[in-house]
């Protein structure tokens, strides 16, 4: 017979590992739109863009610095489109922020075992990053939620940013 807490541990161990693959890899799949859009604005239609995308954007380029980009143009395919960039995309850098903090937790910070009963019971995953004095940071189901809900509308969008584009450029 094993006990509660011993089945408490190896559910947060699993748990733990499959939220960060999560987080991770959707993000990942969000940079890569997020690539793809910058390229398909500078070289539309070419298979160049391929290249710009893996020499140039993805492997050159942080999260942040894509984001900045992708937010530039946005906002020009808004004004050529005749819409208003902050009625459509509202929370977009902030969100963006969000998604790059989230991201590089979840990348580099390591995790944590619970420290009480409790948080075996009720946290999803512990990080702790490698800063002196630096507090672990837990992240509950909801955290996790909101993450993945964040990560989920903008990899949406992007993607029917990109499936909408008829690769004519969009500024010139």
């Amino acid at each position: 017979m094993t006990n509660p807490l011993e089945e408490a541990y190896h559910a947060y161990i699993k748990n733990s590992e499959f939220y960060r693959g999560v987080i991770i890899s959707q993000t990942i799949q969000l940079e890569r739109l997020i690539d793809e859009f910058i390229a398909r604005y500078f070289i539309p239609g070419s298979k160049k863009k391929l290249e710009l995308m893996e020499l140039l954007i993805s492997d050159r380029m942080s999260f942040n610095d894509k984001a900045d980009v992708f937010i530039h143009l946005l906002k020009k395919k808004c004004e050529i489109l005749g819409k208003d960039f902050k009625a459509e995309f509202p929370r977009i850098a902030k969100d963006f922020q969000e998604i790059a903090k989230d991201r590089n937790r979840f990348a580099h910070d390591m995790s944590a075992l619970p420290s009480s009963e409790d948080e075996y019971y009720q946290a999803s995953i512990i990080l702790v990053p490698f800063k002196n004095g630096a507090q672990k940071k837990l992240y509950y189901a909801k955290d996790i939620s909101i993450i993945t809900e964040r990560l989920t509308k903008y990899t949406k969008i992007i993607s029917m940013i990109n499936d909408d584009d008829t690769g004519e450029p969009t500024a010139q």
